[in-house]
């Protein structure tokens, strides 16, 4: 079959467009650092992209869960090491009162109580360390606090709610099927039974109270009281010493989360970027070869041109 110097010409001119088209292709890449600009330019690699991306956008919703869980729980180490030590210094002056004079520290004492109502009431943006899931009453603080004309505290009560019927966990997702218990149940650590709720309990069943009813005793000068206090004081103590190993345990774990989060997010974001970025050295050398044979072929279309000129001389 004869081949006419026309169609020769158009398969040059086809030739050099489609390298001029690569060397454009290759210099977006290069420009950009993205191999994937579109998804036809490679629809396979385009969906696996996509599909990362979105499991990224996962791992981040669950990174920012963790940060709040861990948050959390600092928090809740700091208020309950805070609460033991000042049921520590109660027992301490307790005993003093005991073996010295009952009215000895009793105004140190209430200083102990204010601490001790600030610890068991303290907050984490909005929401009460111990006073449970994030309903209408997570709102209000879990004690209430009465007070004399003096401001000095006269009674300590569980908040209307801290009962059984109430869900007692703040929890959060931290993996595809994977959730995570937050909080400590203020039950467990400041009530001396916490399976008796606000109507069949009285106001002396907490801890708090019991530091009342210590400083009371102490200003009455009643040894028999002071002592079965403490008794209390001592259960308390061992409470939040067990709330507060769980606590030190959650956090040991929520780290291994972490570290395990980290790693996949690391590995993923590998994976997509082998799909989407640019491979400089590749691309480069590629670059290079295409411009070469757009050279060559601008070379043999002004042949081809020069050879068409002859013709007509």
């Amino acid at each position: 079959m004869r081949v006419s110097f026309a169609m020769r010409y158009q398969n040059m001119t086809r030739q050099i467009g489609a390298r001029q088209e690569d060397l454009s292709r290759l210099s977006d890449q290069l420009a950009s650092g993205q191999r994937l600009e579109r998804p036809s330019t490679d629809p396979a690699a385009w969906s696996q992209a996509s599909a990362l991306t979105d499991g990224l956008r996962q791992l981040d919703t669950y990174q920012n869960n963790l940060d709040f869980a861990v948050g959390w729980n600092n928090q809740t180490d700091q208020a309950l090491n805070s609460l033991h030590d000042l049921l520590t210094k109660a027992r301490e002056l307790g005993i003093r009162a005991v073996s010295v004079s009952p009215e000895l520290g009793v105004a140190e004492l209430n200083q102990v109580i204010e601490e001790a109502v600030q610890a068991a009431n303290q907050d984490a943006n909005g929401r009460y360390l111990f006073g449970g899931d994030a309903g209408t009453d997570s709102a209000l603080e879990p004690f209430s606090v009465t007070r004399d004309a003096d401001g000095t505290v006269t009674a300590v009560s569980n908040f209307q709610s801290y009962n059984a019927s109430e869900s007692w966990q703040t929890s959060t997702r931290i993996g595809k099927n994977t959730t995570q218990v937050v909080n400590v149940d203020g039950r467990a650590v400041f009530l001396d039974d916490p399976s008796v709720d606000s109507s069949g309990g009285s106001p002396d069943d907490n801890i708090l109270q019991h530091l009342v009813a210590l400083r009371d005793a102490m200003q009455a000068g009643d040894t028999g009281t002071i002592q079965d206090q403490l008794s209390f004081v001592e259960t308390a103590q061992e409470r939040v010493l067990s709330q507060n190993s769980a606590v030190g345990a959650r956090l040991s774990s929520l780290e291994r989360r972490a570290d395990f989060l980290t790693s996949l997010k690391v590995d993923r974001e590998n994976r997509r970027s082998e799909l989407k970025d640019t491979d400089l050295a590749t691309t480069i050398t590629e670059f290079q070869l295409k411009g070469t044979a757009l050279e060559a072929a601008y070379k043999t279309a002004s042949m081809l041109d020069g050879l068409n000129l002859q013709d007509y001389l």
